[in-house]
């Protein structure tokens, strides 16, 4: 990942209360990658959080996605084609079988991103 987060901004991201951290990307993809511990073998992942670009097609759609450690893929589990610059946005979804995505430690790995214009 080419973006380190400062503690206070680790910090900032753990909590869900508005607080935003800036990344650019222009011309190149915005990724945030985060890790979560769970306990048995379905979760609900979550992403809460905003964009300044629009995005109003497929090109530039906010997508959620999972790693799957025995294809080693990333796979798209929600998207989010429609949507108006900086207003909060949350992409959710219900995984139901983990069988394939935890590691030998029950943390599964994600990512939110987006193209960058």
């Amino acid at each position: 990942m080419e973006t380190s987060f400062t503690v206070q901004e680790m910090s900032d991201v753990v909590a869900d209360d508005g607080t935003r951290v800036s990344q650019s990307a222009n011309g190149q993809y915005a990724i945030f990658q985060f890790k979560e511990y769970v306990v048995g073998n379905s979760c609900v992942i979550t992403w809460d959080g905003q964009s300044n670009m629009s995005f109003g097609n497929t090109d530039q759609a906010v997508y959620l996605q999972i790693y799957n450690r025995n294809t080693s893929l990333w796979e798209t589990i929600e998207a989010l084609d429609q949507g108006v610059p900086d207003s909060d946005v949350t992409l959710q979804h219900n995984m139901v079988d983990l069988t394939n995505y935890k590691d030998a430690n029950s943390v599964v790995s994600c990512r939110v991103y987006q193209l960058g214009t």
